[in-house]
């Protein structure tokens, strides 16, 4: 029996995200455009939080009780749970991703990334040229260790390592991908980039924020299915404990 099953409020709904707050598990779904909270303690569902959103990108957890979310529609909210309501900003572009760390909320368009101090929302950076004009930039994460480092993947091939409080003028380094970029994250110290058909992972420099990463492992598709015929695609990869773990995906 599963220790936990998640019940969408309809047959057209399905849940699109799974985070790990604080306190709580969260889970997205996408026609609903709710998250549900699950205590960490038994797995109890909390009622479910129904958002101001008609289309859901991403949703972060950024306290014990507050998360972030985005939508496509330009909406960027701040849920409190005490209070049950959001606060909203909306904006002239399209959002795809989001995170947050200390201080630091970022989320990303086709127009780039943008920063915010989350004690004000006041908007602290805007990263627009480091990816190509109007690719959209898929994926953003912050360093879970360092908030000051923030990594993109976009629909330009490229990946970014972004220092978001250097005073510098251009303070970011770019990598090839090869393909379009769909998730960018952190396993251990190591940075992933998963592609269409590679996964990339890159050793950075703990000595110099914005000196080329050191590329320690780059898999194909091809090669993962010639030890792994049923695995299709690449989803992400994890520490458990020590162990790196690689999530892979499969048609079937």
């Amino acid at each position: 029996k599963p220790l936990l099953q998640l019940k969408p409020s309809s047959e057209e709904d399905y849940c699109t995200q799974l985070k790990l707050g604080p306190c709580f598990l969260g889970a997205a779904f996408s026609h609903s455009n709710t998250v549900q909270l699950y205590s960490l303690d038994n797995l109890e569902a909390l009622p479910a939080v129904q958002l101001e959103s008609g289309s859901l990108s991403e949703f972060t957890f950024i306290s014990e009780n507050t998360f972030a979310w985005c939508d496509k529609a330009g909406s960027l909210g701040v849920f409190d749970l005490r209070e049950g309501k959001s606060r909203v900003q909306r904006f002239q572009e399209e959002w795809f991703s989001m995170d947050a760390c200390g201080f630091n909320l970022a989320a990303s368009s086709n127009k780039g990334m943008t920063v915010w101090d989350l004690r004000t929302m006041s908007e602290k950076r805007k990263f627009s040229e480091v990816h190509a004009d109007h690719e959209d930039v898929t994926c953003v994460r912050f360093n879970p260790d360092y908030s000051h480092i923030l990594v993109s993947c976009a629909e330009d091939n490229l990946m970014s390592i972004c220092n978001v409080e250097s005073q510098e003028e251009d303070p970011y380094i770019l990598m090839s991908v090869e393909e379009p970029g769909l998730k960018v994250g952190f396993v251990g110290p190591n940075i992933y980039c998963v592609t269409i058909s590679r996964y990339w992972e890159y050793q950075p420099n703990l000595d110099d924020d914005l000196a080329p990463p050191l590329l320690v492992k780059k898999l194909s598709a091809f090669e993962l299915q010639e030890t792994n015929p049923e695995a299709n695609y690449f989803i992400s990869s994890l520490s458990l404990g020590v162990q790196e773990q690689l999530l892979v995906g499969s048609h079937q």
